[in-house]
């Protein structure tokens, strides 16, 4: 029986946000409009949420509860924009977020940036981290089958991330798929190109089927991610950061970052690419192979709807649960203060809550894929 994954609210993750500051604002100011936000919803004192404009370097009084706002001379802002006043060149650059309290500081930013009237453009993109310290820490042992272990969890994200990445990109706009999927496809792809492009052949597979091209052994692969961790050195794997899944940062901070997505200020929208991308991360730790990467019939002669349903199904999206989660999740707010209420709503208890979001973005993906076709 294939069982759904609920998503692991103990798992910490952070969000990228780039886009462009609204009419006759700057980011400072919306910055300002954040932290006052933050103040207002601090109703105990405790000061959990903050934000910081400026550079969020830890050498530069890094804090972990920050927010940071800073520049990025990548997030253009498009004429029409400009012409409104809007000014593009922001990222804001979240603390790490776990469970419910992440989501509900991620709503309440993004609440206040639309009120500001930020908005995205298709320079813009949304950058999905994950924590994975717990593999990182696996490197630092002197045993080589610790070491192995962790070789296989990241040689199995690689890998699933490679197996699913032509379905990844149908859910993009055109702009940021590559070239080679059609007319109007490549213009943006440098920022988040393919796995098959940015990593070594041997951990990869064909672009069009997600097949690997060869059978490759499977204790070569991990011996070489294994001497990767060793030696410190992403690039012996990794040929550069711009690719959809990127491990520079794994070395240091020990996070994985997902880069595909376009930018946005939906809160549904980037809470299910969260959960999405999780899918991917839980599954590599919880396998200890991927065997049906080679399955033909999970490839050429599948049809879309097919093998969209597979990528749901490896991934623990879909399948068998205990609770049968229908309802979207909300942050709710107390109705005479505003502030925002931190349990799982609707009287759910957080086993259910997990359940609810896996639901929601499963629902999400064959949506996005329909609307972007």
């Amino acid at each position: 029986m294939i069982k759904r994954r609920p998503f692991n609210l103990d798992r910490a993750f952070g969000v990228e946000l780039e886009f462009v500051s609204g009419p006759n604002n700057r980011r400072n100011d919306v910055a300002r409009a954040i932290g006052d936000k933050f103040e207002e919803l601090d109703t105990d004192g405790r000061n959990r949420w903050n934000i910081i404009c400026g550079s969020y370097s830890r050498n530069n009084g890094y804090r972990d509860n920050a927010w940071y706002m800073k520049s990025d001379g990548t997030a253009h802002a498009t004429s029409a924009q400009r012409d409104r006043g809007m000014q593009g060149g922001n990222e804001l650059v979240s603390p790490k977020l776990m469970g419910l309290d992440g989501f509900t500081q991620l709503a309440v930013v993004l609440e206040v940036m639309n009120e500001m009237g930020c908005d995205v453009s298709k320079h813009c993109g949304l950058h999905i981290h994950h924590d994975i310290t717990d593999v990182r820490n696996l490197t630092g042992s002197h045993s080589p089958s610790t070491i192995k272990k962790a070789g296989k969890t990241l040689t199995n994200l690689i890998m699933m991330v490679a197996r699913w990445e032509k379905y990844i990109y149908l859910m993009l706009p055109k702009s940021r798929r590559p070239s080679r999927m059609g007319e109007g496809c490549g213009e943006k792809n440098g920022w988040c190109q393919s796995v098959n492009v940015k990593f070594n052949t041997h951990l990869t597979c064909d672009p069009d089927t997600g097949v690997p091209t060869r059978r490759v052994n499977v204790a070569r692969r991990i011996r070489k991610v294994a001497r990767a961790f060793n030696e410190r050195r992403p690039q012996t794997f990794q040929f550069s950061r711009t690719c959809g899944i990127n491990f520079y940062k794994f070395w240091v901070y020990g996070t994985v970052e997902f880069r595909y997505g376009a930018g946005s200020l939906n809160f549904e929208k980037i809470k299910n690419w969260v959960v999405f991308t999780q899918a991917f991360v839980n599954t590599a730790k919880d396998i200890n192979t991927i065997p049906y990467l080679y399955d033909a019939h999970n490839a050429d002669y599948m049809t879309e709807n097919r093998a969209i349903a597979w990528m749901k199904r490896n991934l623990g999206l879909i399948g068998e649960t205990v609770n049968n989660p229908v309802a979207q999740v909300h942050p709710e707010r107390d109705e005479e203060s505003g502030a925002v209420i931190l349990n799982a709503g609707r009287g759910d208890d957080e086993g259910t809550y997990a359940h609810r979001l896996v639901a929601d973005a499963s629902k999400w993906v064959n949506k996005r894929i329909r609307e972007l076709r």
